[in-house]
């Protein structure tokens, strides 16, 4: 059974077990896991730790053994109200989403885990363990560094092929930003990561690819990207995606609207 088969049944068969429970793509990632979560309770852990992101409801660290490194990406519950709401549904989805994109096609990181520490009946905090890609760096970062060796047309070029990849296989992803796309500078391999949010069609979406070329261009316009060029790469992605009605239009009215997490949500 996938881990993302598993998930739901194992979070609503856990009754009044505590502690920290894994479910693990090999056994071979037992040793990481357990360090996770004692470094998470805040005892010696034996790993190697670097912070990467700390918020509110994520708490995100590199962890690294002698032989394995991953990311745990946490989603920490410290209220009862937070326990009893949406909050615990982020990790699951998390997962699960990341590795329905994987088996759609979709160049997204590899799950190796997920755990939930629990107290009684209440998950109080999920993790997933998933590929490190510390080469990679963001979008936002090469497109808007003065540094960047790379040239950025070469750039949209490499990121058209994994829109495609999004609209082939029906993903929704709702916040496809400059800073959720990530490139290796060693070899061009690129990532799209953050599926918290994302949703799948039953097939490819006209609707959701003018979206996401849209909602891109507004982040790519926000990096200092000239607007001529976000229009001439647009066009020709659009244009080339061998869809049989002129996306121009409704590209250009979702580049006017503001559209909010829920109506991104909905979309079809």
């Amino acid at each position: 059974m996938r881990i993302s088969q598993a998930i739901q049944d194992a979070l609503t068969a856990q009754g009044a077990a505590s502690g920290t429970r894994w479910l693990l793509q090999s056994e071979a990632w037992r040793p990481m896991a357990e360090g996770v979560s004692r470094h998470i309770a805040g005892v010696p852990s034996g790993l190697t730790v670097t912070q990467l992101k700390l918020e509110k409801n994520r708490d995100i660290f590199r962890c690294s053994t002698t032989d394995r490194t991953c990311v745990a990406k946490t989603f920490p519950m410290k209220s009862l109200k937070q326990r009893l709401s949406r909050y615990r549904r982020y990790g699951p989805l998390e997962a699960a989403n990341l590795i329905e994109a994987r088996r759609r096609g979709i160049n997204a990181p590899e799950v190796h885990g997920f755990g939930w520490r629990s107290r009684g009946p209440l998950i109080y905090r999920t993790i997933v363990l998933m590929e490190d890609l510390g080469s990679h760096v963001t979008l936002s970062s090469l497109v808007g560094g003065a540094d960047s060796t790379t040239p950025r047309g070469s750039l949209l070029e490499t990121i058209a092929d994994l829109l495609l990849d999004l609209y082939r296989a029906g993903c929704n992803h709702i916040d496809l930003n400059p800073n959720n796309i990530l490139i290796s500078p060693e070899d061009g391999d690129v990532r799209v990561i953050d599926f918290m949010y994302a949703s799948y069609l039953a097939g490819p979406s006209t609707t959701v690819l003018a979206f996401h070329v849209a909602y891109l261009s507004d982040g790519l316009a926000r990096c200092g990207l000239p607007e001529g060029d976000i229009t001439e790469w647009a066009q020709r992605l659009l244009a080339g995606a061998g869809c049989s009605q002129d996306l121009w239009p409704l590209y250009s009215t979702f580049r006017q609207q503001r559209l909010s997490r829920e109506e991104r949500l909905r979309l079809i």
